[in-house]
């Protein structure tokens, strides 16, 4: 818990954070330190893409006004 709070205070993540995660959702760097974990604990979103290529997540980016990936 310290370390997600920790790491959302250092990278500025709040209920306006907009995460789009490419990486498999159970990888460390994806879940955590902040990741999914630190926008939920903020209050902000996390959109999930199905594979990182460039076709699938640049109009994720867009329709869902992402601002951290």
């Amino acid at each position: 818990d310290f370390s997600i709070r920790r790491s959302n205070e250092i990278c500025g993540f709040t209920a306006h954070t907009r995460y789009l995660n490419a990486f498999p959702a159970a990888h460390t760097y994806a879940l955590s330190s902040p990741g999914s974990l630190g926008v939920f604990t903020a209050g902000g979103c996390v959109v999930l893409a199905n594979d990182p290529s460039a076709t699938l997540c640049f109009p994720l980016i867009e329709q869902h006004q992402i601002n951290v990936t």
